[in-house]
């Protein structure tokens, strides 16, 4: 599988062996889980692209807060799609 250098593993560049750790693991999970959901591999690298033209923290913040507002708006369309469906036909 493929694994793509992100913003965050090239920012790693600190000899902070905590924080190099704890990088490494959270990416070795990803890795896990997108092994295990294919199918969002390229949703992620979508992700990535996007953090990695964000420039800073800050920036990557407000990509990951967009991402996020966007997913929810879009569970609650189909949550009202939903509860349309079980409320039956209107008279």
């Amino acid at each position: 599988m493929e694994n793509y250098p992100t913003t965050a593993e090239r920012d790693s560049s600190s000899e902070d062996p905590i924080r190099n750790a704890m990088l490494r693991k959270a990416l070795d999970d990803r890795e896990r889980f997108l092994n295990s959901c294919p199918h969002l591999r390229a949703y992620q690298r979508q992700i990535d692209h996007l953090l990695d033209r964000a420039g800073n923290v800050n920036g990557r913040m407000a990509v990951l807060a967009t991402l996020a507002q966007a997913k929810m708006l879009e569970l609650r369309d189909r949550l009202n799609d939903l509860n349309r469906i079980l409320a039956g036909p209107s008279d």
